[in-house]
């Protein structure tokens, strides 16, 4: 995918698609050290950086998932002397605020789940959120691509592919911290 964005687009839009991506991850990292998390490992792949952090209570984790979006929304004040950098920012932003986990909106979706419902009905109220909402932007693509032309279907199998391939519980022990079952360590 980073082959065919240098061909399909100019350098500077890449490179600031990078700086908007570094930031956003940095802003993460940020908060985690503000709150006293301790960072476990950093990966970088091909659907993006995931940073493992030890052990947070969930409004620890809610913040730092937070921090991400807020980071790159925070580049739009550089768009009088960088605007690429403030629309990569704005549109790292957006995307990363998509209620479907692993996205950070995801993980503040299910976070508000489980701290406001019962462990019990939480499960599958997180279940059937994550269907309806992936039914939604299925059928929301599928109506653009019609209207558009296929590119958005193209852009968005690129875009979603990775969300919809993560297992989405995966870090489900975690919030079951009111039955004290707490997990080894959060995705971020």
């Amino acid at each position: 995918m980073a082959a065919l964005l240098l061909l399909a687009l100019p350098y500077q839009w890449v490179c600031a698609m990078i700086l908007a991506a570094a930031f956003h991850e940095c802003s993460h990292l940020l908060a985690v050290t503000l709150l006293g998390g301790e960072v476990l490992s950093i990966r970088i792949g091909a659907r993006g950086a995931v940073i493992r952090v030890g052990d947070m209570l969930p409004w620890k984790e809610l913040i730092c998932a937070l921090a991400g979006p807020i980071g790159s929304a925070a580049l739009l004040l550089t768009a009088v002397w960088f605007p690429r950098l403030a629309i990569c920012g704005l549109v790292h932003c957006l995307y990363n605020l998509l209620p479907l986990f692993p996205l950070d909106g995801g993980r503040v979706l299910r976070g508000l789940i489980y701290a406001l419902i019962s462990p019990e009905r939480a499960d599958s109220i997180w279940n059937y959120s994550q269907i309806f909402i992936r039914t939604a932007l299925i059928v929301l693509i599928v109506w653009l691509s019609l209207r558009v032309g296929s590119v958005v279907l193209i852009l968005a199998v690129l875009l979603l592919g990775s969300p919809l391939e993560e297992k989405s519980l995966a870090n489900r022990a975690f919030w079951r911290y009111n039955r004290g079952t707490i997990g080894k360590g959060v995705d971020i």
